[in-house]
């Protein structure tokens, strides 16, 4: 693969490492200070979002491209596309930022790595799915009957119960296993670099990648389309590391198609004045 590098990092995964603060609260309480984490990283889901919907015209519609090249608002159209663009980058940055406190995809998938945590979600499952138990039969039934109707719903809570349980199990594992190898990905190290040395900061090269072109692998530049490829990975584990940790269904689609209408919109109102014609008159 193209700019793969060897991987030298310890194989304990370091993002995985909850900081003292952290490491010895009890899970529920780790849990409780998990939902304004949770709520963060889906506000930023949203944003990003958003922003793609508003560059995608600007940065792949031909007809609006055409539309603004050769005009005195060039210029303009290309600076609002460039911040759209760049802003873009720091929201999905945010979302995979690995600091110890950042409200990040890394910071909620670090909680799943605790075993006591992910028992503390299966436990209030199985609670929710046995509950049913506990409400009194309502039925037309014979009373010889109602032994076996309370058979019956205690397997179908039972069964309930032990699905939601390997769901959940499963679900955990799987999102340490998808943050774990984005984490690794040279498509990571491209969008670590773009903010570090562009958006956050103006450097000539950050640390990373001075690092990696003395070992002879460079970091790869980020590329248009590669924010999409970030999202593509980024907007399924918001959804899924939210339903694993507080069964709560989170979900994009219906924004996404939303904002392109916007953006449609907004766009296509925009012209511009063509350059050899008649400047427009200064505002003011």
């Amino acid at each position: 693969m193209p700019n793969q590098r060897p991987d030298a990092r310890p194989q304990q995964r370091p993002w995985r490492t909850l900081p003292p603060a952290e490491a010895d609260m009890p899970p529920a309480d780790l849990l409780a200070a998990a939902a304004p984490i949770l709520d963060a990283i889906y506000t930023n889901g949203r944003e990003a979002v958003v922003l793609t919907a508003i560059n995608k015209p600007a940065a792949y519609d031909r007809e609006v491209i055409e539309r603004f090249n050769g005009t005195y608002a060039a210029n303009v159209f290309a600076f609002m596309r460039r911040q759209a663009t760049l802003n873009t980058v720091l929201v999905l940055a945010r979302l995979w930022d690995t600091n110890a406190d950042a409200q990040s995809i890394p910071r909620a998938a670090r909680y799943l790595a605790r075993a006591d945590v992910v028992d503390e979600i299966v436990a209030r499952r199985r609670a929710d799915r046995l509950a049913i138990m506990e409400h009194p039969i309502i039925t037309d039934a014979a009373e010889e009957d109602l032994p076996l109707i309370r058979e019956a719903r205690e397997r179908m809570a039972e069964e309930g119960a032990d699905a939601a349980e390997a769901q959940t199990r499963a679900g955990a594992v799987d999102i340490i296993e998808r943050v774990d190898a984005f984490l690794r990905s040279p498509l990571r190290d491209s969008l670590h670099a773009l903010r570090s040395r562009a958006i956050a900061h103006t450097l000539e090269m950050t640390r990373d990648e001075r690092r990696a072109a003395e070992a002879g692998a460079p970091i790869a530049a980020l590329v248009i389309g590669d924010e999409d490829r970030i999202r593509e990975v980024t907007l399924p584990l918001i959804t899924d590391i939210n339903l694993v940790m507080r069964g709560l269904h989170v979900g994009f689609e219906d924004m996404a198609a939303v904002w392109d209408r916007y953006a449609q919109d907004y766009w296509g109102w925009f012209d511009g004045t063509q350059k050899g014609r008649p400047r427009p008159d200064p505002v003011g």
